[in-house]
């Protein structure tokens, strides 16, 4: 792997390619564990893949983080990001809290953390670069204070950011069910925009219904589209396979919520029609949209009758608002704790196996 140090500061917003050139996301944190003895070891990176989707990227998939891009190997997971208990995000929780230097317990605030690879190949925290509080200003006066890069022994944890250990998913869920409008409108103005405007969106839905779980960015066309421009639509690479399986017809606007929502065209029937058919002719009139208030099981169910891997959401107003894939039913019935069996690019005969029993029970 090239380039033995890098500053998580510096690869968050990096663009990751695949062995072919080919971009399949951007790098938005770096996941760490702790050691008891040692400093916290990397465990992967969490990269946003298009459909604003966080996804987990194991560390030993990375072959290069180099020039402001990231060189990945193998087949992207595509199931959200769940961060596990014993996991820590360097950006959203390192970065920015206050810790007290060793041995005189001075008061600092990490800026930015060095990641570096070990003789053995993995990848672990090596140095922190922290800001001390500028002379005279106070314990919390750290925009102008003197800098310094120190170890992780040479550091005692202490002090928080304000919502540091929760995802975007999680916060949905907590901030919903545990606080008041006030208290969410000030933790909601902590976050990166964009993710906050995410949030904002989703905190409209219980996060088990069909509006909870949706994508809120599903492929839409209007009915004056052709065959040509949905197959070029869901032919990007990027695309989730559950997300390209077919195309929204809408009327204006043409993001959510659209116009009033006239059907789905599945990729399939798309390539049974010459380029030019226009494919507000071709809608499946027979696919009935999920109501946002649907509940998981009725999610399920619907797709599972239907035989397919994604679903229209509408609101009561027939708009299409997002859309709701195999993925994101499959991320609410999974144990927490799924990731830990597939660590691996090719599961075992003897896993695939538990695994095809486990869905027939």
């Amino acid at each position: 792997m090239s380039t033995n140090r890098v500053f998580a500061a510096r690869v968050a917003g990096c663009a990751v390619f695949d062995p072919n050139g080919d971009r399949v996301g951007r790098v938005r944190d770096v996941v760490v564990v702790r050691r008891a003895t040692a400093s916290p070891r990397v465990v992967g990176l969490v990269v946003e893949v298009p459909g604003k989707r966080r996804v987990f990227l194991s560390i030993g998939r990375v072959t290069s983080i180099s020039s402001g891009q990231v060189i990945v190997t193998g087949l992207i997971n595509l199931r959200r990001f769940e961060q596990r208990p014993e996991e820590l995000r360097i950006i959203a929780e390192f970065l920015g809290r206050r810790v007290h230097l060793l041995p005189d317990g001075d008061e600092a605030q990490i800026e930015d953390v060095a990641i570096g690879q070990t003789p053995v190949g993995d990848w672990e925290v090596t140095q922190l670069f922290v800001r001390k509080p500028r002379a005279g200003g106070g314990p919390f006066s750290f925009g102008k204070g003197p800098t310094a890069f120190v170890s992780w022994p040479e550091i005692r944890e202490g002090g928080e950011r304000p919502g540091e250990d929760q995802s975007a998913e999680h916060l949905v869920e907590t901030i919903s069910e545990l606080l008041p409008d006030a208290r969410q409108e000030e933790l909601l103005e902590l976050m990166e925009p964009e993710e906050a405007e995410d949030v904002r969106f989703l905190l409209a839905y219980e996060f088990d219904t069909a509006g909870g779980l949706m994508s809120p960015e599903p492929i839409i066309v209007s009915a004056d589209a052709t065959v040509a421009e949905g197959l070029a639509l869901i032919r990007r690479h990027e695309l989730a396979p559950a997300m390209a399986s077919a195309v929204f017809v809408t009327l204006p606007p043409y993001e959510p919520p659209t116009g009033r929502f006239l059907g789905a065209v599945h990729f399939q029937r798309m390539l049974r029609y010459p380029p030019h058919e226009r494919l507000g002719a071709l809608v499946d009139t027979g696919l009935e949209p999920l109501n946002v208030r649907a509940s998981l099981q009725e999610v399920a169910r619907e797709l599972a009758s239907y035989n397919l891997v994604a679903l229209p959401v509408v609101d009561d107003g027939h708009r299409l608002v997002g859309v709701v894939t195999i993925d994101d039913v499959l991320d609410h019935l999974l144990p927490d704790d799924w990731r830990s069996t597939d660590t691996t690019p090719v599961p075992s005969t003897a896993a695939m196996s538990q695994r095809t029993s486990h869905a027939a029970s």
